[in-house]
């Protein structure tokens, strides 16, 4: 789908065919809010969609994250699964860090698994990377936000996030059984 089959239905409904009541440039700053709005809660619910797989050479220990990094899933280093660690902390083989847009960890490379951030709409052409599926609903949210109703987009949004995350198990979920009492 492209920003443009969103943009379309989303000025029908606001009876704008024209672009008399509002910019192309507003429209797509509401779509990218939606998209955002949509990203996040992916994010929130460990979705499979907006994430990414990506392999960081590390030079000294430091590499940089991907311009698209959003938050963090899984990094693999030395054929293990590592774990985040503070600042004050060592990095010793089995544990990583994140500051800023960099990665530390002490491998020449690191394998992670990440939420991503939206590919921003610059022009009603762009190329939106979600499935088609998803094409009514994005032309809601960008209706809502266009009607001033963030409230309304955000919920949706939320709603569909959370619908498509318990379609499959991302991960299980740390559990504590108290046995006997």
């Amino acid at each position: 789908m492209t920003a443009e089959d969103i943009l379309i239905d989303v000025r029908y409904r606001l009876r704008d065919q024209q672009s008399a009541k509002i910019s192309d440039s507003s429209l797509l700053s509401f779509l990218n809010h939606a998209l955002s709005l949509l990203h996040e809660h992916f994010a929130t619910f460990r979705s499979s969609l907006g994430r990414a797989v990506a392999t960081i050479s590390l030079t000294n220990g430091v590499g940089d994250l991907p311009a698209d990094f959003r938050a963090i899933i899984t990094v693999e280093g030395g054929g293990g699964i590592l774990t985040p660690v503070p600042t004050s902390a060592d990095l010793d083989g089995e544990n990583y860090r994140i500051v800023g847009m960099q990665i530390r960890a002490p491998y020449s490379s690191l394998t992670i698994e990440y939420h991503k951030e939206h590919a921003r709409c610059t022009a009603p052409t762009t190329t939106i990377s979600l499935p088609i599926a998803l094409q009514s609903v994005l032309t809601d949210a960008t209706w809502y936000l266009a009607l001033g109703n963030r409230a309304a987009a955000s919920q949706l949004l939320y709603g569909v996030a959370k619908q498509q995350s318990s379609r499959g198990v991302s991960e299980l979920p740390e559990t504590t059984m108290l046995i006997g009492g």
